[in-house]
């Protein structure tokens, strides 16, 4: 019923062209969101590839209502940046004009995100920053202290699924991957960057 006045009402405001209050506000809670008391982990893209590079493409064509596109890229960490009011995400389709809209988010029922983490070569930056920190602290450095900080580069793999809705309409669409990782160089302070990765593109039938 109150969904049918408040459409009554907008109707109205339209058709005579007057204004509609806008009505209490609702909270915002955006600074009681919790966040991670684990400290941001350096990351770093395998030899000659870079964030949001895509590791598993998509093919098609998918049928809507019956396929699931599958695409991964290489990513990082989600604790970095939550995206609040944003998406890691997001399905677009493209007009007859080139032009690309959303079509979904990771707020849509049919998107799954998964994340997971991979090692590569070994991690020298970080054993060289540790040693660096260690020397301005202390002068005096026991090896035993640095013992197991030379570890492996690591960085996420960060797959997508889209599970196609019977209601997606037929034509050409792209997966967008927006994330954050954070990079700490061998001296100086660490800093976070945000990058995006698109797959190609693919088309969706109706059957």
């Amino acid at each position: 019923m109150a969904y049918t006045q408040m459409a009554t009402q907008l109707a109205t405001a339209i058709s005579t062209n007057s204004t509609v209050p806008a009505g209490t506000q609702p909270d915002d809670y955006s600074d009681k969101v919790v966040k991670s008391k684990v400290g941001p982990e350096s990351e770093t893209p395998p030899d000659k590839t870079e964030m949001g590079d895509v590791l598993a493409d998509a093919a098609g064509p998918y049928t809507a209502g019956t396929d699931v596109v599958a695409v991964s890229f290489i990513g990082a960490c989600p604790r970095n940046n939550l995206r609040l009011q944003g998406t890691f995400l997001e399905i677009q389709s493209v007009d007859t004009e080139g032009q690309w809209s959303t079509y979904a988010t990771d707020g849509d029922v049919e998107t799954r995100l998964h994340f997971e983490t991979k090692k590569h070569g070994t991690n020298i930056a970080s054993f060289l920053h540790t040693l660096w920190t260690a020397c301005l602290t202390s002068p005096f450095i026991c090896p035993h202290s640095l013992a197991g900080v030379l570890d492996f580069e690591r960085y996420r793999e960060v797959t997508v699924e889209w599970f196609i809705p019977d209601e997606a309409p037929a034509g050409t669409y792209r997966v967008v991957h927006y994330g954050t990782w954070y990079h700490e160089p061998i001296i100086g302070q660490g800093e976070y960057k945000d990058y995006v990765g698109y797959t190609g593109n693919f088309s969706v039938v109706v059957s």
